[in-house]
């Protein structure tokens, strides 16, 4: 996904407009209503997926245009999960796509192949850095690389001096990004925890535990998303003694994640704010089409900024609606 404090991932994370997109055929028809189409990694029944399915469906709404989110059952974690998706999507011949650019090497040729038959396509969530590669018209989403250094100086900030990094294995660049971020950021020790990415919280919250009982100068935790906070909270709460002496952090939200900050169980938890990343597509892709106007910059960062004790009350009942 990720206001707070928030990082000045505006200056890291742009770069010169993508212009290589075609220009717009034309000021729809009278009457006609514009058809955007969302190609997303993630579904509509995950935490991100819902808060970007929601703020997409509330742009179509507020701005007349008929949307269509689209996903596979279970988060995608390869190509040949989402290509088809996006092939699919292009035959349906719609006004515009967003899609969510997860793998970059393997999906920008189908990409750049939609916006050369004449679809504007913004990119979404994923796929920063891409979008004068694909043609598309921008890139709306997190800043990776810049959400794991935030990460890494608030965790020293707070305190830590040896940090264990909950991770997955390599293979997807947005986690590598954070990984890389988050080793630049932190003014310490830093020890990375491979799990595999699946939603076995036992597995995981095992693999927490038996590496901060290997090695006691640990104070510090940090995590590469949200799917792997509910097994760093589980492992927390058999830690012991011991636990209080660790700074707790996670990178994305959700309400589960928002009320550990509440009860003071994590220092912070960043978040990349994916209700923009629904939204602001919606928007762009319309402007585009009735009034030639496009982003400037081939990026558009939503976050990182960061959910603490000190605004986490207002983040979490927008949270529980499914808003942040």
């Amino acid at each position: 996904m990720l206001g707070g404090t928030a990082v000045s991932a505006v200056a890291l994370g742009l770069g010169t407009g993508a212009c290589t997109a075609r220009p717009p055929a034309g000021t729809p028809s009278p009457g006609k209503k514009l058809r955007l189409i969302y190609v997303a990694t993630n579904p509509a029944n995950t935490p991100i997926g819902a808060i970007i399915s929601n703020a997409f469906d509330a742009a179509g709404k507020e701005l007349g245009v008929e949307v269509v989110y689209r996903s596979t059952p279970t988060s995608a974690t390869s190509a040949t999960q989402l290509k088809p998706l996006i092939e699919n999507a292009v035959a349906s011949k719609p006004d515009g796509l967003v899609i969510t650019d997860t793998l970059p090497s393997a999906l920008n040729p189908t990409i750049k192949a939609a916006v050369d038959s004449g679809i504007p396509v913004v990119l979404a969530q994923t796929g920063a850095g891409e979008a004068t590669a694909t043609g598309a018209l921008t890139f709306v989403g997190n800043d990776e690389t810049a959400a794991g250094m935030l990460g890494g100086k608030l965790l020293g900030e707070a305190g830590a001096k040896h940090a264990l990094m909950v991770t997955v294995p390599p293979g997807i660049p947005i986690a590598e990004d954070r990984n890389n971020g988050f080793e630049r950021g932190f003014p310490g020790k830093v020890t990375f925890l491979q799990v595999p990415l699946s939603n076995d919280v036992t597995a995981t919250k095992n693999a927490i535990l038996a590496s901060l009982q290997k090695d006691p100068t640990i104070d510090g935790v940090f995590n590469v998303g949200v799917l792997m906070s509910p097994a760093m909270l589980a492992a927390q709460s058999q830690l012991g003694a011991r636990a209080a002496e660790i700074r707790w952090s996670a990178l994305d939200i959700d309400p589960q994640v928002l009320g550990a900050i509440k009860d003071g169980k994590l220092v912070f938890a960043l978040d990349q704010q994916p209700y923009l990343q629904g939204y602001l597509p919606v928007l762009f892709i319309k402007q585009y089409l009735t009034l030639g106007l496009k982003p400037a910059l081939a990026q558009i960062p939503t976050g990182p900024s960061a959910v603490t004790a000190a605004n986490v009350d207002q983040v979490l009942a927008l949270s529980e609606k499914k808003l942040r």
